[in-house]
């Protein structure tokens, strides 16, 4: 029986169809080709790029040095110990020696498994592709198709000119392993205090698993993930014949053993491990070392030393039970985004995990605000009331854009009664802003908390609004978003960075600096084109060069009133420093963290307490029996905040005018919600007002005490900053 008809015209039609994809996506794979091979390129000498970069505070002092010398040994094959060199084969590329710049095999096997898993988990890149990506800067950073048939084309004409030998040896000496460390030869003497011909089969293993992502794959920073790994490595060396058996089995039954750290020579290591970041982002590793950049940087050295002593003050000494107790703190200008300070723990040397950038914690009560801030935007009248009772539970079904799979959501924390939306926020109310967060929805509240600066990302549950998520806004995101209050709904992205020049005093394009969280995306700071296009026109009219509205002027400065309440009357007394103010507290499920971001006019700071190392209840600290919100990290901001504005005229916020609010609409939610015993709880935030016999508050001020200097009208200006009058530096922020 012959073919039908209709089944001869189709085989033709998708064999036509089939032949006319490949002619097209081979004449585009020809265009990107011919584009790639527009380069000028010639093998990068190692040893000649060797210009150091500086890096300078802002008022022009010397904060560091990146240099080669420093942070790269430059080594031969032969000074590396064949561990060593089996151990990055087999974990970055087991066919190193049979591809010839590109591999298809791996290629199609990295797409197949990040298909199947939805994410991207494997690149596909050979040690030659990621030795271009590193050390050629025409191949550029961009993630984008012609940058990768560039990295390709040029990986494949660089095994046609050279050995395997000599392009092995070169990304043995330009690959980044983490601490500074560029290059086998200075990871080795970082981690183990050993040349690397020296290494063993372990060790070599050790560094190797970092490869891919270099800080959280830190065996300092999290011992018992590398030794995973490193057993990994050691596994695949066995299966490809580079060890037997019997020595794979003795290297991972071997401890995994870094060495202590050195002393950082870095005067503020956090802050210029965070810039480090940032320039090797956009610029790429190579260019921080030996690029010769002259970067100026935002960071006040006066008010670094003022918040790292302000840590010391309050936090307990690092002794006994106590001893991994660490803050984390940030400070930011609210008018240019300019970060002032960066206190990530008080022992860079012990590890290196920035608790103020990287760290992510649970926000408590801290995150109310943006969810009172979508509510406004939704139309709420900030003096609806709401339901208040001690303890209250709802169905996650019956919360806007919820899972209703999820399980119910059980909340305790309330007065009785009803409250208004705003005293709900100045009282800091759990079963009030539990309601407000199904109503209004997780993803507003998350979209709202990410229009104003914060960057990473936060799981949008319906306990978002109460700060739920066990995995949180950071330290940094928290001090940018509440800046965007202090600023009037104004989001001027964190920046570390103001000028960068390169060896001839160029000025270069400033970088678009990033999230630096583990294991999180990578966001951009400043509004992606989607998120400037998504938001309503009035906000879009208020943005200038690197600013952007991000909240209504009339809804911000109402956010502003009850959050002034909150230093003033209720959880966070402990803040005043008797001049306008507000801020929020905000304590995690136990006691495990506690929080207080506060802003000024002139000053945002964001602090976290809690454990390093555990998520142990902070208990019985300093004096106090719980660590909440309003205690130790209140104490903190409070002595920094004193000290930082010191001298500089006390600023009034700004008054909301009429609201713009939704006719006709119906009473908070209650309909979806009952009593419940007050054993069920998701957040412990500071229950009341009223503080417990371990908690006393500073007394409020009273009738005979001195009266706060008459403020001033906006603005003011911190001294030493630019464009202040007198200041050093002055000039446009």
């Amino acid at each position: 029986m012959g073919v039908p008809r209709f089944l001869k015209r189709l085989i033709r039609r998708m064999i036509v169809v089939g032949g006319s994809a490949l002619l097209a996506a081979g004449l585009l794979l020809a265009f990107f080709a011919w584009l790639a091979l527009q380069i000028d390129w010639q093998i990068p000498d190692a040893a000649a790029l060797n210009s150091p970069s500086v890096l300078l505070d802002r008022d022009g002092g010397v904060i560091a040095r990146f240099t080669g010398e420093q942070d790269r040994r430059l080594v031969t094959l032969e000074q590396v110990s064949d561990a060593a060199i089996d151990a990055v084969i087999a974990a970055e590329d087991e066919r190193f020696y049979e591809h010839r710049g590109v591999d298809p095999a791996s290629l199609i096997r990295a797409v197949a498994r990040n298909v199947v898993t939805g994410s991207i988990e494997q690149g596909g890149s050979t040690l030659t592709q990621q030795y271009v990506r590193n050390a050629f800067r025409v191949v550029g950073r961009e993630r984008t198709i012609v940058r990768k048939v560039r990295e390709a084309v040029i990986s494949i004409q660089l095994e046609r000119r050279h050995s395997k030998t000599e392009i092995l040896e070169n990304y043995l000496n330009t690959v980044y392993f983490g601490e500074g460390a560029y290059g086998i030869e200075a990871a080795s003497l970082t981690f183990f205090r050993k040349p690397a011909r020296q290494l063993d089969v372990a060790e070599a293993a050790a560094l190797a698993q970092a490869l891919p992502a270099p800080s959280s794959r830190n065996p300092r920073v999290d011992p018992e993930g590398a030794r995973e790994r490193r057993d990994a490595v050691i596994d695949k060396m066995a299966r490809h014949g580079m060890i037997t058996p019997s020595q794979a089995e003795r290297a991972k039954a071997s401890p995994l053993q870094t060495q202590p750290r050195q002393p950082s020579e870095f005067r503020y290591p956090y802050f210029v491990e965070y810039v480090r970041k940032q320039l090797a982002q956009n610029y790429g590793p190579q260019a921080v070392l030996t690029g010769g950049l002259q970067v100026t940087t935002t960071i006040d050295p006066q008010i670094q030393r003022i918040v790292d002593e302000a840590v010391a003050q309050e936090l307990p000494p690092q002794e006994g039970e106590n001893a991994d107790i660490e803050a984390g703190v940030v400070v930011i200008d609210p008018r240019n985004g300019d970060i002032l300070a960066i206190h990530g723990g008080r022992n860079f040397i012990e590890n290196q995990l920035d608790l103020a950038t990287q760290g992510r914690r649970q926000n408590g009560s801290a995150f109310k605000p943006f969810g009172f801030v979508a509510a406004l935007e939704e139309g709420v009248d900030p003096d609806e009331r709401y339901r208040a009772p001690g303890s209250i539970r709802i169905r996650s079904e019956d919360c806007e854009g919820a899972d209703p799979a999820a399980p119910t959501i059980a909340v305790s924390g309330g007065p009785g009664g009803s409250l208004r939306l705003r005293d709900g926020l100045s009282r800091s109310v759990n079963t009030v802003f539990i309601q407000v967060g199904c109503e209004v929805g997780p993803q507003r509240i998350v979209d709202t908390a990410a229009r104003m600066g914060v960057r990473n990302e936060v799981t949008p549950n319906p306990a978002v609004a109460i700060g739920g998520p066990a995995f949180g806004a950071s330290v940094l995101d928290m001090a940018s978003s509440f800046a965007t209050l202090a600023n009037d709904g104004v989001y001027c992205p964190a920046r570390s960075i103001r000028d960068v020049r390169d060896q001839n005093g160029l000025e270069l394009d400033l970088p678009v600096e990033v999230t630096v969280v583990p294991d999180m995306p990578t966001h951009p700071r400043p509004y992606t084109e989607e998120e400037r296009e998504s938001r309503p026109d009035e906000l879009r009219d208020r943005d200038t060069t690197r600013c952007f509205g991000a909240v209504d002027p009339d809804i911000t400065r109402t956010t502003t009133q009850a959050l002034e309440r909150v230093v003033a009357e209720t959880t966070g007394r402990r803040a005043n420093i008797g001049r306008p103010q507000a801020g929020k507290t905000g304590t995690g499920n136990d006691e495990r963290d506690a929080w207080f971001v506060g802003y000024t006019p002139d000053i945002a700071i964001a602090v976290w307490v809690g454990h390093r190392f555990s998520n142990e209840p902070l208990r019985n600290v300093e004096g106090f029996r719980r660590v909440q919100g309003g205690t130790i990290p209140a104490l903190i901001w409070k002595a920094a905040a004193e000290r930082i504005l010191e001298g500089v005229p006390h600023t009034d916020f700004l008054e909301p005018g009429e609201l713009a609010i939704e006719e006709g609409r119906r009473p908070g939610p209650v309909s979806t919600v009952e009593p419940q015993p007050t054993e069920s709880s998701t957040e412990s935030e500071e229950p009341s007002p009223t503080p417990t016999e371990t908690e006393e508050p500073s007394p409020t001020p009273t009738e005979t005490e001195e009266p706060s200097p008459t403020p001033s009208p906006r603005p003011s200006c911190l001294p030493l900053l630019p464009g202040c009058p007198g200041a050093a530096g002055s000039g446009p922020p």
